[in-house]
């Protein structure tokens, strides 16, 4: 006898092969249409804001869409941004370099959080859930360094430092 965990975990097992595939075949990231393109970048009310192409991106496998041109500040999956945390830049006579990254993970959702899942027929709650692919563009402020692999580097040394990362 079949029950839904047993489709559920086939699902699973048939996403992670997808998955896998794609970091074979693509890479850890490629975009086929210069989707997530950082583009605009200005100081709005004197927060740091730029502009996110519409566009799909592959990131560690995950395909990852946007619909339509995103501002950093308005970010359809980010609600709770940090208000103030990057905020105008403190110019002096050195240069200032940040990284802008792109983050992606995994996460269940049901019908509240995303009113498209609501199943009509049902006529009230519906308590299942589904897995979606969820991403939101970061800024790690004052980096220090102008190569992005050497910027990147610093930020994981920065999160292993702060027992963020493994």
């Amino acid at each position: 006898m079949l029950t839904d965990d047993d489709w559920n975990e086939n699902a699973r097992m048939e996403n992670e092969i997808q998955r896998e595939t794609n970091t074979e075949i693509i890479g850890p990231f490629g975009s086929p249409d210069n989707g997530f393109k950082i583009k605009n970048l200005r100081l709005d009310s004197g927060l740091i804001n730029f502009d996110i192409s519409a566009g799909t991106i592959y990131l560690g496998g995950l395909r990852l869409e946007m619909d339509k041109l995103e501002s950093y500040r308005l970010q359809k999956d980010w609600l709770q941004q940090p208000a103030l945390t990057d905020g105008t830049p403190v110019f002096n006579e050195k240069e200032r370099y940040d990284l802008v990254y792109l983050e992606a993970w995994q996460q269940a959702v049901s019908a509240i959080e995303d009113g498209s899942l609501f199943e009509v027929a049902l006529g009230g709650p519906d308590t299942t859930t589904r897995v979606r692919n969820m991403r939101r563009v970061q800024i790690a402020s004052g980096i220090g360094f102008s190569s992005c692999a050497e910027a990147w580097k610093k930020l994981v040394t920065d999160w292993k430092d702060a027992n963020l990362a493994e």
